[in-house]
């Protein structure tokens, strides 16, 4: 990274203004870099706190037209990429209105804070289980990155010593929809009404790789 003239980032979101690049900018500039191009990529959200992931926003009509616009974006971004092209294009896709309360909370909590926020939250807050749909799998063991879920008696249970990365793997890939998220304050959960969703071109076996 120290050499490197040109580096860009690609960010994925559900809908809602991307913050990723300020994060990977406030750790280039420590450098005395910044990025020389990003791209975001609206995906179907399959994040399972809040009720943003109602099935109705999932239907199949939105998938395969987010799926062709990702591929059509991604496509133009790698020529600019190959070019070694400054690209910073104006955000005007995202669905999603942060509250202005939010906005103004969050700007004056420093990044590293808000960051350490997070991996309090998927850490000590989250509590994942699976209900009685679960038929033993095994599937949400080898996609989990942390390593947090060993299969016990036949059943998923999730090691607290062990890192979770907010990933949701566990949630999206599961065939039985078993997996669930127990609601507990400030904890909003809606897993049992919400949509999951993977890209389909990516399988289990391909996450379970990158452990």
């Amino acid at each position: 990274m120290a050499s490197a003239r040109y580096v860009f980032a690609v960010c994925t979101r559900g809908g809602t203004p991307s913050e990723a690049f300020d994060y990977i900018d406030e750790i280039l500039a420590r450098q005395g870099k910044r990025l020389s191009a990003r791209l975001d990529i609206t995906m179907p959200w399959n994040h399972p706190l809040g009720q943003e992931n109602l099935p109705s926003t999932a239907t199949t009509e939105r998938i395969a037209h987010l799926q062709a616009e990702m591929q059509r974006k991604l496509d133009v971004f790698a020529e600019l990429v190959l070019a070694r092209k400054a690209y910073f294009p104006e955000d005007t896709e995202a669905d999603y209105e942060i509250p202005r309360w939010q906005k103004v909370l969050f700007s004056w909590i420093p990044k590293s804070l808000n960051y350490g926020l997070h991996r309090y939250m998927y850490q000590d807050l989250i509590r994942f289980y699976s209900d009685s749909t679960c038929n033993g799998c095994g599937i949400c063991e080898h996609v989990c990155l942390g390593q947090k879920i060993a299969l016990i008696d036949g059943k998923p249970v999730w090691q607290q010593a062990a890192k979770c990365y907010g990933c949701f793997a566990c949630i999206n890939y599961c065939p039985q929809q078993a997996i669930q998220v127990q609601s507990r304050f400030p904890v909003q959960s809606s897993t049992e009404a919400t949509a999951r969703y993977h890209h389909p071109a990516v399988t289990y076996g391909d996450i379970a790789g990158k452990r």
